[in-house]
């Protein structure tokens, strides 16, 4: 099903990915309910601007279950996933002096790195695509 960014909601599309699905790193374009990306005015302040990931529902339509997220979290999601990375290089505790990271769960956490590792092929070109575009 594809999927067109909704212009009729309190979220208000600057910038959009149409059918996001079909570039939703590992997961088939059959199976995530990830349809499209935007950027735009915030639905709780239009003078404020957010991300939003569109979701499908099972009858094909927007799910109100859709995340919208304040841009600055956006960019430390990122940060944050960076310091997973980049920690199995240097393996230094906290890479970001702002965020602080840490590790809550010592026991899962292999599991994260494998799961990087083992979907790499997703994970490190957007990375690289990142690095280019800073």
């Amino acid at each position: 099903m594809f999927m067109t960014v909704p212009t009729h909601l309190q979220h208000q599309p600057i910038v959009a990915v149409d059918d996001y699905h079909l570039n939703d790193a590992v997961y088939p374009a059959q199976t995530t309910d990830a349809r499209a990306l935007s950027i735009g005015r915030a639905q709780f302040d239009p003078h404020d601007f957010t991300a939003k990931v569109f979701r499908e529902t099972a009858t094909g339509r927007w799910s109100r279950q859709s995340e919208e997220v304040p841009l600055h979290r956006v960019l430390d999601l990122a940060i944050l996933l960076a310091t997973v990375v980049k920690r199995q290089t240097t393996g230094q505790a906290s890479l970001s002096p702002r965020l602080k990271e840490y590790v809550i769960n010592p026991s899962d956490y292999p599991d994260l790195v494998n799961f990087i590792q083992n979907n790499w092929g997703e994970f490190g070109p957007r990375l690289q695509e990142l690095k280019a575009l800073l």
